[in-house]
């Protein structure tokens, strides 16, 4: 099944963007202590 490109680059986005906040979330939690 080949889903459209756009749904794709969505579900793309979103994935990137949970990476992002939870490396950044980590990073920041691991300079505090």
């Amino acid at each position: 099944i080949i889903k459209p490109s756009m749904e794709y680059a969505v579900q793309l986005s979103d994935y990137n963007r949970a990476v992002v906040t939870g490396s950044s979330r980590k990073l920041r939690h691991d300079f505090n202590q």
